[in-house]
């Protein structure tokens, strides 16, 4: 999961106290002899703390740069170090004793720790001591009194996960812990069920190569005999198959497990490379084991790009790293099934084929590269070591599976760092853990002291299931009976508590519906749709319907109680067409408010969430829907559920359903309404109708109103998403069985959707006024019809003014392809000038068109703007980015504007439609993709970008 999870690299770090003219002294210190000083029963004998003495904040040293950091977040930490007298645990694996079997919390113990939670989940919102905070802990004081134990909330549930992750000291990829997807399956009943939904979960993860953080969390323990668990200490495991000879086929690791699994009636094929099943126990049942479905596990077969020997070892790595074993504890909680995706550090899947302990490959490799064995000091351990890992980061490349090199990985943790040290104080690390097992040194976290401390919520170890077990049919393996626990009965107290929980559930709400308006506003039709199926939902529990923005009149606003937006963001951050008008009312509502008391507010009796539709591929992403849901906040509106953001790059149903559940249930808590509610029938239909793409379900036909434009008309709702956007642009180009003569693939769409372009992409009304294109690769094409315009003119007689070109490719005599054309028709007076920049021009430096409007055309550009010129720029989102930051450059310099002054002339070019971009997201060369749950869209290479970074 980038966690190290391997790396246990040993060393003694020295973290210094603040001395007395910072903060405080220390509360014991070594002799100045340099002994170890005396420390009291159960302290740390490198710090000189004890369990007794008080806490004081510490000063850690990075020692590259003698830079400091001053960690204070320790004096919220649990008390639970495993140091003592005399001795460090620093480097010990298991530090602390893993929770014991059957263990319920306390309900004291319980009532603390969820109000330390619950308190710092309200602070997070900035609504401590909210009426929603009272009443939350009040509802949560009741459920604990009743049965010792209470229902988190799913934003209860996202927020402790997220922080859990935040907290774990041994993680080095956790710098991506506020995107972890949190997947709730606490409502599964049965083992089946609990393997059906990790399966999900692995597919939803890994799809497309990228391998997402995900955690899935099954139902919560009650009384500890009724446990929901993995067996697995990590989900995919290779097995291990001992020989009579004493050998070991396969992970020698996994031999305990291996004949668990074994024991349970799984027999393996007997190869070095046998994915071990998942082994799941349910509601405290005995274990099932179940095989992984052929689509589900992922392994890549090493390959080398110098040696081609490598190929011939058959070596292969598991792709996925899932903990599988590990229990969630939050807020007094506790929740013993909680497997987690991430991404390896590419070190780990070495580890794993070096070990000695593992499938020790390291002396076999080095004598393929042709080094001496016998002795260590021609250091073929690490020559083996770097060629394995040369091979594991280029076979996962080629296999399209995000892993990260653990350079990149611990410049990312430092940064990190930083942050978390000047955001919350702290950052609990584990420098044995974080340090990388190779180029130790060469890595900034190598120098860096850390400090190393428990907070929750957290996510602890458990022993292993089969050691643990309290079994209803006693097994007779000897791997069980070593540790074998014998069946109790469940109490009668237990079984009351069950009832009245069923009860509850069954309990049908008095309340008076409230309505709830949803709101839309698209630009293709997919918002529409999205609103549709969240009006559906909403029914459970409000009086809900669904308006279109241009529709609805913004004088009732002030009268709503619930709204709830779905908008789209057409082009780089702009409203689509039918949601203009709402938007420029809400500006005008909110300039004619000015700076009002909470009181005065327009909307103050009203709540609302937002859910914002767009693509990554652009700069503003979800650009519209933020601006509503800052708007909204403004007017005094209440927010009842954070703003949700569907990526159509990446799983936007997926991101859809999870947010509309999640908003629901807040809705639903900020009415105090829906206690009856069926979760599982209510979000049953959540986007049921089939939106996904299939070659037999679509056809190329002709549009009605234009017959230059090609669409796809097939079996989806006339809402569906049109190719407009660069992923369904891929996907037309895969579903397309063959080309279609004379058709340009740009104008293709979906359902009978044309392709939409930037509106406001044409010459200006006044032909005199100067104008300025740049439009490097294949974004010169629309910039073609200006000049042919310009032609057309000046064969009519109509005066013009200036239009200049500004065009790149790679190389002249290969990607120049207009350059007749350009010549022509500046011979014709059409273009007054033309310049071109070449980034792969041999015997020349690289060039880009940001370079030549700085060198060239600074005094040009400030002339043009300055006379009510006109820019155009055609191409993709990085190129674009550059181009726009290179004028604002232009203007600081030559205008001897402020960095301010010249974005908002910018931004005010852009609003008078003086500064026009046609830009899309991404340019893709794509492999054919199979229809399976995984497949891997490759991109072999990002064509046409201007971006210094990615070439031209």
């Amino acid at each position: 999961m980038g966690c190290g999870g391997h790396s246990k690299v040993i060393t003694s770090q020295s973290i210094r106290h603040l001395t007395p003219n910072e903060v405080t002294m220390p509360v014991q210190s070594r002799e100045t002899n340099g002994t170890l000083p005396h420390v009291t029963q159960n302290g740390c004998p490198f710090t000189g703390s004890t369990s007794t003495a008080p806490r004081r904040a510490q000063r850690l040293t990075y020692h590259l740069k003698d830079t400091h950091l001053t960690d204070t977040l320790h004096l919220k930490a649990t008390n639970v170090s495993p140091c003592s007298s005399g001795k460090c645990m620093g480097s010990v694996v298991r530090q602390r004793e893993p929770f014991p079997p059957d263990y319920k919390r306390p309900k004291e113990e319980v009532l603390e720790q969820a109000k330390e939670f619950i308190d710092d989940y309200y602070a997070s919102m900035k609504k401590e001591n909210s009426e929603d905070h009272e009443r939350r802990w009040r509802d949560i004081q009741t459920q604990v009194a009743e049965t010792g134990l209470y229902d988190l909330e799913y934003d209860e549930l996202l927020y402790g996960a997220k922080m859990a992750w935040r907290n774990a000291p041994r993680c080095i990829g956790r710098y991506q812990w506020n995107n972890l997807q949190v997947i709730d399956h606490r409502n599964v009943k049965t083992a089946k069920e609990m393997f059906d939904a990790v399966c999900d979960h692995v597919r939803y993860a890994t799809k497309d190569g990228q391998m997402k953080t995900a955690i899935s969390i099954f139902p919560m323990r009650t009384d500890g005999k009724h446990d929901y668990k993995f067996w697995n200490k990590y989900l995919f495991q290779y097995a291990a198959y001992q020989q009579p000879d004493g050998s070991v086929i396969g992970d020698p690791a996994n031999l305990e497990l291996t004949e668990v699994c074994q024991s349970l009636g799984w027999k393996g094929k007997g190869t070095p490379y046998d994915f071990l099943p998942a082994i799941v126990s349910a509601n405290g049942e005995d274990p099932v084991i179940f095989d992984w479905p052929e689509d589900v596990p992922l392994e890549v077969e090493l390959r080398h790009p110098k040696y081609d020997w490598f190929e011939e070892l058959a070596i292969k790595a598991n792709c996925i790293p899932m903990q599988g074993d590990m229990l969630f504890d939050v807020g007094g909680m506790q929740f013993p099934a909680c497997p987690i995706t991430g991404w390896f550090q590419s070190t780990e899947p070495v580890r794993d084929l070096l070990d000695e302990n593992r499938y020790n490959m390291t002396e076999v490799i080095a004598k393929k590269l042709g080094y001496d064995t016998s002795r260590y000091n021609s250091l073929w351990k690490d020559a083996a070591f770097l060629e394995c890992h040369i091979a594991v980061l280029h076979s996962f490349q080629m296999k399209g599976v995000m892993t990260q090199d653990p350079y990149t990985l611990t410049e990312s943790f430092m940064k990190h760092m930083e942050r978390e040290h000047r955001v919350r104080g702290g950052c609990p690390s584990d420098w044995v853990w974080i340090v990388p097992p190779s180029c130790s040194s060469l890595t900034p976290v190598f120098h860096q002291e850390m400090l190393n401390y428990h907070l929750r919520p957290a996510l602890e170890y458990q022993d292993a299931g089969w050691k643990i077990h309290t079994w209803k049919t006693p097994p007779t393996a000897p791997v069980f009976t070593q540790y074998i626990r014998t069946k109790k009965r469940c109490s009668f107290k237990a079984a009351a508590m069950a009832v009245m929980f069923a009860a509850g559930l069954m309990r049908k709400t008095l309340n008076k519906r409230v309505k709830s308006t949803i709101l839309f506003a698209s630009q293709t039709g997919k918002a529409e749709t999205f609103s549709h199926s969240l009006c559906d939902l909403y029914k459970h529990a409000f009086d809900a319907k669904v308006v279109c923005m241009d529709e609805y009149d913004v004088t009732q606003l002030g009268k709503e109680q619930l709204v709830v937006i779905v908008t789209s963001t057409f082009g780089n951050g702009d409203p689509p067409d039918n949601g203009e008008t709402f938007a420029r009312a809400l500006m005008q509502m909110k300039n004619q408010n000015g700076q009002t008391g909470p009181g005065d507010s327009p909307l103050s009796a009203v709540r609302f969430a937002v859910f914002a539709l767009g693509s990554r591929a652009y700069p503003h992403f979800c650009g519209f829907g933020h601006s509503l849901d800052t708007l909204l906040e403004h007017l005094g509106a209440q927010r009842v559920h954070p703003v949700g953001e569907g990526d159509e790059l990446c799983g936007q149903e997926e991101s859809f359903r999870a947010w509309a559940e999640s908003a629901f249930k807040s809705a639903c808590l900020s009415y105090d309404v829906g206690h009856g509610v069926d979760m599982s029938e209510a979000t049953a239909n959540l986007l049921g109708s089939d939106l996904s793409w299939a070659p037999d379900k679509f056809r190329l036909v002709q549009a009605k109103s234009n017959r230059d434009t090609d669409l796809l008309e097939g079996s989806c709702s006339p809402a569906a998403e049109s190719a407009a956007s660069p992923a369904a642009a891929v996907l037309l180009h895969q579903l397309l069985p063959t080309h279609v003569p004379g058709r340009n693939p740009r104008n293709t769409g979906c359902s009978q959707l044309p392709f939409t372009g930037a509106k406001n992409f044409h010459l200006p009304d006044d032909p005199s006024m100067p104008v300025l294109m740049v439009g490097p690769g294949t974004g010169i094409a629309p910039l073609r019809s200006f000049w042919q315009q310009r032609q057309m003119e000046i064969k009519s007689g109509r005066n013009h003014g200036d239009m200049t070109l500004v065009f790149g490719c790679r190389q002249s005599q290969i990607d120049h392809i207009y350059k007749d054309e350009t010549a022509h028709a500046k011979s014709d007076g059409a273009l007054t000038d033309i310049y071109t920049a070449y980034s792969r021009e041999p015997g020349t430096p690289k060039t880009y068109v940001q370079h030549v409007l700085y060198n060239q055309l600074s005094e040009r550009v400030k002339y043009l703007l300055e006379n009510n010129g006109h820019i155009y720029v055609c191409g993709d989102v990085a190129m674009a980015d550059d181009v726009c930051t290179t004028v604002q450059k232009i203007l600081e310099e030559k205008s001897a504007m402020t960095s301010a002054e010249s974005e908002a002339f910018i931004r005010n070019l852009k609003d008078c439609n003086r500064y026009h971009e046609d830009i899309f997201g991404v340019t893709l060369n794509t492999r054919e993709v199979r229809e399976a749950a995984r497949s891997v869209e490759t991109a072999d290479s990002i064509s046409n970008g201007h971006s210094i970074e990615n070439g031209q």
